[in-house]
């Protein structure tokens, strides 16, 4: 409790010193960890207000839990989603399909890519790609047990997970001084200049945290088009997804020829 006193002050100095102005009833805590049923609960007064630890917080539309599962924020997806199939299902018949795909990104779209880099690799997200294809197979008329995938390669929609292997990807080329080569950290020849370095770590955990998945994928990716400059490298990445519709990651790095 004293520690937790102790941050709260130095809290409330650093958003003083900073300009900051805080804002105590919309002030949340969480505790994070890995134990399912934990019991254990932080409580702190800030500016003569009880901050109570929650299991899970809402921050810049995206729910975050103490286990960092992202089931709850799944959930609050799929709600989503649900509602837009409602909204297709409703208007399909009255508008062209122009106007369906337009829904598409404005309703779907946009939910599915929101956060993905963070939530997009969670055990929970297949079910989100069972409710994307239940909103694909409504919109393109497909019966129970049609595959969607040729629907995906013949209308240009990313799948899921070519969402959130876009963002992955796009992320790290953006980013690269974020992430160091092979030849920063080891004396490796120039072959390997856009290969990134592999921190070690002995957690699967770890192997499924952002920063590690988005440096596995794009070492996945063929040196001509790791070499691509921004507009160029978009553009090529989004047209190979787009192409390969993969219904999972283990697709994409299994493909030995990504640009064939």
């Amino acid at each position: 409790m004293d520690g937790c006193s102790r941050f709260s002050d130095e809290f409330i100095k650093w958003c003083d010193s900073n300009a900051l102005i805080l804002n105590v009833e919309k002030t949340e805590c969480i505790y994070f960890n890995q134990r399912r049923n934990n019991k254990l609960k932080l409580s702190f007064s800030l500016r003569e207000s009880l901050v109570s630890s929650k299991n899970q917080a809402k921050f810049l539309g995206i729910i975050v839990d103490h286990e960092l599962r992202w089931s709850d924020h799944i959930d609050h997806v799929i709600k989503k989603l649900n509602s837009a199939f409602y909204v297709i299902y409703k208007i399909k018949s009255t508008v062209p399909a122009y106007t369906i795909l337009q829904v598409y990104y404005s309703l779907v779209y946009s939910c599915l890519s929101y956060g993905i880099i963070l939530w997009g690799n969670s055990v929970d997200h297949r079910r989100i790609f069972v409710a994307q294809k239940r909103i694909i197979r409504l919109m393109f008329d497909l019966k129970p047990r049609d595959s969607c995938k040729p629907v995906f390669m013949a209308h240009r929609i990313l799948t899921l997970s070519s969402i959130y292997l876009y963002k992955c990807l796009v992320y790290v080329k953006e980013n690269q001084t974020k992430f160091p080569c092979l030849t920063e950290s080891h004396n490796y020849d120039t072959r390997n200049s856009n290969v990134l370095f592999v921190p070690e770590h002995d957690t699967a955990r770890y192997e499924k945290s952002p920063s590690y998945q988005c440096i596995k994928l794009f070492n996945h990716l063929p040196n001509e088009i790791k070499n691509l400059r921004g507009v160029r490298f978009k553009k090529i990445v989004k047209e190979v997804l787009l192409k390969k519709a993969y219904y999972n990651v283990g697709e994409y790095l299994l493909d030995s020829n990504i640009v064939k």
